[in-house]
């Protein structure tokens, strides 16, 4: 298998939506073709690669991971304080 890089081209994000737990860092496309031998005949094929470059976003991890841990812990600790008994 011969590989020969022929064009670099970013993609294009015009149709993105920001997510809010990912940013994308950066973005190529590569353009290549390969060469294969097919039942003894030899056969040129495009190939495209598409890259993405993701990172995750520090807040995700703050707000769903940490603010519920720490707020199960406090209320956890509060029903501990309350009275099990009713004195009338």
């Amino acid at each position: 298998m011969n590989h020969r890089k022929f064009l670099q081209l970013p993609v294009v994000t015009t149709n993105y939506r920001e997510s809010g737990s990912w940013m994308v860092a950066s973005t190529s496309v590569d353009v290549s073709y390969v060469v294969e031998d097919v039942y003894n005949n030899t056969e040129r094929f495009s190939q495209l690669i598409f890259r993405l470059n993701v990172h995750r976003k520090a807040g995700n991890y703050v707000y769903n991971t940490l603010v519920p841990m720490v707020v199960s812990s406090f209320l956890m600790t509060i029903t501990s304080l309350i009275p099990t008994e009713v004195t009338i």
